[in-house]
């Protein structure tokens, strides 16, 4: 069957146009949609691309998952064309059909993380995607990449050990099929680097940050409290993002329960702005995990639940906060929450489980030159730990407010504009 060429074939079908592969937000009602870690992630990053870019010829073909409003648009170098939708089965086909069709383009940035284009016999049949494409130049962009599959018992809904250990086999076998040897892999810590090696990678493997700076509203913490209802005495925490279990809320939901039956006079009050995850909120074993975290939270004064919020609000909850907390379980990805963070220069505690980040040279480097310790901006998720370390802050201002330098110094590093040039060096550069 001939296939059907797309409008504005002639103009992006040529030798230094970059496809990317991933899901793209839509808008309606003037209201973006389709919102997850890493469409969120691939808008800004194009965005950037397409406002810095110095080549006229260097268009960016954007093979997106079909979702609510979605359809074709196109720019000046921009287009983006629905295609996948991950409750089919196999979306790669539809992937690959583009693929072909813009013959001259020679340059793949695929994105991936679990579930993205569906379950697991989509997920299994990503390997294969990848190799068909060998011919091109492809870069693959690994959001994801945990220690192992016995690490998120509680994220997949799977406890018995005996299970996950059979599980943690198959899961290493399926990154070490990823690892074709003309395929350039991106991560955002070094740590996901090390296990990737610790997997058998040989391949060339590059560590670019997170990159941050998206958002632009700036509001003092006066006028945000104002707006949200907020006392001007209270010490907010906030923790942002979807809630799920690998980050560790209803740890939290417990220790602030307890503490404020102990302690009925603090002014410490915690906002959790996020709702369900997007690539889980059709699980059964997600749906009875947002539930029960829905009881644990319900009637407790000193606790806030947002819900999930648009990115217009966004500014609002991190200008009220005094300090944003990251109780994660455990670390299977770059944290997109802790870059938002950053990017508001925010002072910040991270589980002990997240400290591995710290050691990507940039915000290592800062660190060392700040005098700031691992220890000064982490907690232990057991015991009183997190407690002690929110009374130190506040009674330590001085403290606070150098955390908020290095978060201010590292927000500037990591700059979007920064961050899609290094992205551009490598997508161009041929194995």
């Amino acid at each position: 069957m001939k296939k059907t060429k797309p409008q504005f074939y002639e103009e992006f079908n040529n030798k230094d146009s970059i496809i990317i592969v991933s899901p793209f937000p839509t808008y309606k009602d003037s209201k973006m949609k389709n919102i997850t870690g890493v469409s969120t992630y691939t808008y800004n990053l194009v965005n950037s691309i397409y406002r810095n870019s110095k080549s006229a010829s260097q268009k960016l073909i954007i093979l997106s998952d079909i979702s609510d409003n979605s359809k074709p648009k196109s720019l000046k170098n921009l287009l983006v064309i629905p295609t996948w939708d991950k409750k089919t089965l196999n979306p790669f086909y539809k992937i690959q059909q583009n693929i072909d069709i813009f013959e001259n383009a020679n340059k793949i940035l695929v994105h991936f993380e679990f579930n993205m284009y569906g379950g697991i016999i989509n997920t299994l049949l990503f390997p294969y995607f990848l190799f068909k494409n060998q011919h091109k130049n492809i870069t693959l962009v690994l959001h994801q990449v945990a220690e192992d599959i016995s690490s998120l018992g509680g994220h997949i809904g799977i406890f018995n050990n005996v299970t996950l250990k059979f599980y943690d086999f198959f899961y290493k076998l399926f990154f070490k099929s990823l690892l074709f040897p003309k395929t350039k892999i991106i991560v955002h810590d070094k740590i996901l680097k090390t296990r990737i090696i610790n997997f058998g990678c040989k391949n060339d493997i590059f560590v670019i940050p997170h990159g941050l700076g998206e958002f632009k509203t700036e509001i003092s913490e006066t006028d945000a409290r104002k707006k949200l209802g907020l006392k001007s005495n209270d010490f907010i925490l906030l923790i942002f993002g979807f809630v799920a279990w690998y980050k560790g809320t209803d740890l939290i939901v417990d220790k602030i329960k307890e503490f404020s039956k102990k302690n009925p006079n603090s002014n410490i009050k915690l906002i959790i702005a996020g709702g369900e995850s997007f690539n889980l909120k059709d699980k059964p074993h997600y749906q009875k995990y947002y539930q029960n975290f829905l009881q644990q939270i319900e009637n407790v004064p000193e606790i806030i639940h947002t819900g999930f919020i648009e990115n217009k609000k966004v500014p609002l909850y991190f200008s009220a906060s005094d300090l944003v907390i990251f109780p994660y379980r455990t670390l299977m990805s770059s944290s997109g929450p802790f870059a938002i963070c950053l990017s508001f220069q925010k002072p910040f505690l991270l589980a002990e489980s997240l400290v591995p980040m710290l050691d990507t040279g940039d915000i290592k480097q800062i660190m060392e030159e700040y005098n700031i310790k691992k220890s000064d901006i982490s907690f232990k998720i057991l015991g009183n730990d997190l407690f002690k370390k929110l009374t130190l802050l506040q009674e330590d201002t001085q403290k606070i407010r150098k955390i908020s330098r290095l978060s201010k110094k590292v927000s500037k590093i990591r700059n979007w504009e920064i961050i899609s040039q290094l992205y551009l060096k490598i997508i161009n550069t041929n194995l």
